[in-house]
Parts: C-alpha cells; structure tokens; sequence
C-alpha cells in the first residue's frame, strides 16, 4: 500500500495563519524605519553631513563628526528592523520578540540624542519617538497575544 505524504512531511512549511493587522502594521512601519535609517547612516557616513546638519548639532557632544552616530544609527535603526522583518516573514518564533527590541531601541535612540544634542529637531525627535512607542505597544500585545495562544 503505497503512502500518501502531506506537503509538510515532504519538507515543505505547513500552512500559516494569516498576519493580524498589528503585525501588518509592525511590518510597514519597520519597513519605513529601516529605509529612512539606511537613508541616514549613508548622508552621515558617505556624504558632507554638515551640508545638511547644523555643524552647532555636535557642538558639546564627544563626536568630531558624523560617522560613528551614522553608523550607530545604521545598526540600531537599519540593520535591527531588518532582521526583525526578515524573522517576521520567515515566522521566526524569536519575531515578536525583535518586533518590542526594535521599538526599544528607537525609544532609547531618541532619548540618548535628547541626551546628547538636545531638542533641536522636535517635529522629528517626536516623530519618532512616537513611532518608537508605536512599535513597541504593538510588538507588547502581540507578545501578550502569542502566550495566551493556545499550543498544539
């Protein structure tokens, strides 16, 4: 009697269930958080920043230029999202966990440059500040969601 393999015995991933909203909306705004970090760590590293950015900004501050804060800026706002994204696609099960570092990180990024440089951009200190805060409450719930689900 010949046996009959299910697609996920023949090496292939069982079905998911579909993404939540909260989840579609953690992955746009990661999305939008790691493009605009790229954008910037590349204006901060590769490019004249002080063409763009007050040269007063780094006045008070231990940096001689932008590069080291361009490349902090790369891995924590650029590269963290991205691999949250990529665990969030692939169904990590570390994912949702990504999903809170990543707004950790954003809200601790801001608040170190609040620290360092002070309150010299505020619509854009705010924005993503909120946006931080954003990401983290949905990353929290759906980490409260996903340990209350029941396991198979």
């Amino acid at each position: 009697m010949a046996t009959v393999m299910t697609r996920h015995q023949a090496g292939h991933r069982a079905p998911s269930p579909k993404r939540g909203i909260r989840e579609w909306a953690l992955l746009v705004l990661e999305v939008l958080l790691a493009v605009g970090a790229y954008g910037g760590a590349v204006m901060m590293t590769l490019v004249q920043p002080d063409d763009f950015l007050p040269p007063g900004w780094r006045t008070g501050t231990p940096f001689r230029s932008w590069v080291l804060p361009g490349l902090v800026l790369l891995i924590a706002n650029g590269i963290v999202p991205t691999i949250a994204l990529v665990g969030a696609v692939r169904r990590a099960p570390w994912a949702t966990l990504a999903h809170v570092a990543v707004g950790g990180v954003l809200v601790g990024w801001i608040i170190v440059q609040l620290l360092v440089i002070g309150f010299l951009a505020p619509a854009f200190q705010l924005g993503y500040l909120v946006l931080g805060l954003v990401i983290l409450g949905l990353g929290l719930a759906m980490l409260r969601n996903d340990r209350r689900a029941p396991t198979a």
